[in-house]
């Protein structure tokens, strides 16, 4: 026995070893994949899924007049910019960030702290350093959001903790009747025996059953857990520029230590062979579960409390993402706001997830219509001008050189399609988008706005004619609106209310060559035809498309074919 004994207390030594050397290694290649990942483009693709899940702190703050509405998301590829960005260490990071670019705000001085915090963290790579290794511990939830399980702790199923005491009692059989056993009669000991298989068969049967309904609460319970035991690490690093998110993670830290203590059992932290030990003993005697029950009656009086811990390491985390995201465009411009709608100015402006962008200047005092050909930049240059205005407004961050403008609310319609699940065509779906708009502008925040193609749905004649209404309409208001459109006839119908400029193309015998830059005035030229030669299309379709156009030029009327 004594043989036995030591030789188990040899595998327990090595085993704790191998654990440390693990858990150390680690740590070093956590280490290094923090430095070796700030100012990088993360390269990441999420599902439909995953930003549901991701949404839904948004979508419990989703009060806003100012809020980005999921067809401005499309339009502007805000999904796209929010994963090249999203350098976070945490769920509740990417949840706040998440939601951060979704509520534009009109605060300078929320947005000057967001800048503060940001520009921080790039010039302290160590405090950065130590602020992501913290924020490591909480990790990543993968199938659920963070905060939605947080904020459902309310509602979580519990039962009474009798049934959880019980399987404790064919182990104190088993006992008795060794003791007997030894005692008294070895009938006893078989007795004992069987006490205990029962009693394993009992834990493990009833806990697997428990559990089930309670696996992604426990998993939310462990990282809650974490948020609660981090004030102190944090409080220990944290300099004078941090300070002030030192005292609410204190307070809120304080109110839900019951929670925390002896809460090692609940903890999952990556699979080593002490994880696995405890995997044991929690499916044998139930502890997790017990104390995953007293842990729901504690939370249900500190939810303020949680929520202020998940808003406070969410916003540090976030600031370090923005950092990131800073460094990685290498140049960018802190925005000016300004109270005059007639003052909207923007020098080198270009869209992030375009490599190598053609950057365009602009300074104008009224709405602005832009013409062109197809493919010469119309459509990008009016996204990237939604996109530089909703990162304006939210990480204080211009991808230019200087953007001035008054805050908005910022609206698009612009990537429409049919909604045939709803049984509407393109065009009512078109008048729907363009009329939320509309009803958005009072008088109090205007609404800046993107159009592409107006009303393209419809007939040419009735075309021109509302969308050269509707324009108007949004012109004299309390907007600022940037449309797109092939329709030259807009540029002239609305010259006295909107300010022209079109993107051009230069046409070679064997090619089309864009240059993609802005220019002042409405588009005198067209390519659709050519762009179909250059294509590949039969000649006979080209030429006749060319005298039809030339006829209908000259007269005013479609020939018959």
């Amino acid at each position: 026995m004594e043989y036995f004994l030591g030789f188990v207390g040899i595998v327990a030594v090595i085993a704790l070893i191998v654990a440390l050397r693990a858990q150390r290694k680690a740590r070093l290649e956590l280490i290094e994949k923090l430095k070796n990942g700030y100012g990088k483009e993360k390269e990441q693709e999420y599902t439909v899924e995953r930003f549901r899940s991701l949404g839904f702190y948004f979508r419990s703050h989703n009060d806003g007049a100012l809020d980005i509405d999921d067809i401005t998301v499309n339009d502007t590829d805000l999904d796209q910019i929010f994963m090249c960005m999203n350098n976070t260490c945490s769920s509740a990071g990417e949840e706040y960030l998440y939601a951060m670019l979704r509520k534009p705000v009109k605060d300078i001085g929320v947005l000057k702290e967001r800048d503060r915090v940001a520009e921080h963290f790039d010039k302290t790579p160590d405090l950065r350093l130590k602020m992501q290794l913290l924020l490591s511990k909480l990790g990543k939830t993968r199938a659920v959001s963070l905060y939605e399980y947080l904020n459902r702790l309310q509602n979580a199923p519990t039962e009474n903790n009798l049934i959880h005491f019980a399987v404790f009692l064919p182990y104190i059989a088993a006992v008795v009747f060794f003791v007997l056993g030894g005692a008294v009669d070895r009938t006893f000991s078989t007795f004992g025996i069987l006490a205990l298989i029962a009693g394993v068969i009992f834990s493990i049967v009833t806990y697997f059953k428990v559990k089930a309904s309670k696996e992604a609460y426990l998993n939310v319970i462990a990282i809650l857990v974490n948020m609660i035991n981090m004030s102190k690490e944090f409080e220990s690093f944290a300099d004078k520029d941090l300070e002030r998110y030192v005292e609410p993670i204190k307070t809120a830290s304080s109110k839900l230590s019951k929670i925390s203590r002896n809460s090692f059992i609940l903890t999952v932290r990556g699979g080593n062979i002490i994880d696995i030990l405890l995997d044991y003993v929690r499916m044998l005697t139930h502890l997790d579960l017990i104390k995953f029950n007293r842990i729901i009656k504690l939370y249900r009086d500190n939810t303020e409390s949680l929520n202020i811990l998940f808003e406070t390491y969410g916003f540090l985390d976030s600031m370090i993402a923005v950092a990131s995201f800073r460094k990685w465009l290498g140049c960018f411009a802190r925005p000016e706001f300004t109270g005059d709608l007639k003052v909207f100015s923007v020098e080198n402006l270009y869209h992030p997830l375009i490599p190598d962008p053609v950057k365009n200047s602009l300074n104008c005092s009224r709405s602005v219509l832009l013409t062109g050909s197809n493919a010469s930049g119309k459509s990008t240059f009016i996204k990237s001008l939604a996109v530089n205005a909703i990162l304006s407004q939210t990480v204080y961050t211009s991808v230019s050189d200087r953007y001035a403008a008054p805050f908005f609310k910022i609206y698009s319609s612009m990537a429409l399609r049919d909604n045939l699940s709803g049984g509407e065509s393109y065009y009512i779906v078109e008048i729907k988008s363009l009329k939320r708009i509309i009803d958005a502008i009072d008088d109090e925040t205007p609404v800046l706005c993107f159009v592409d193609e107006v009303l393209r749905g419809t007939n040419t004649l009735e075309r021109v004619a509302a969308s050269s209404r509707i324009l108007y309409d949004l012109g004299r208001k309390n907007c600022r609106c940037f449309a797109a459109t092939h329709d030259l006839e807009l540029a002239t119908i609305l010259e006295n209310s909107f300010d022209s400029y079109h993107f051009s193309e230069k046409i070679t015998d064997s090619d089309v060559e864009f240059d993609y830059l802005l220019k002042p005035g409405k588009a005198t030229s067209r390519n659709a035809i050519r762009l179909l030669e250059k294509t590949g299309y039969p000649a006979d379709i080209t030429e006749d498309a060319k005298k039809a156009a030339e006829a209908f030029i000259a007269t005013n009327t479609w020939e018959p074919i």
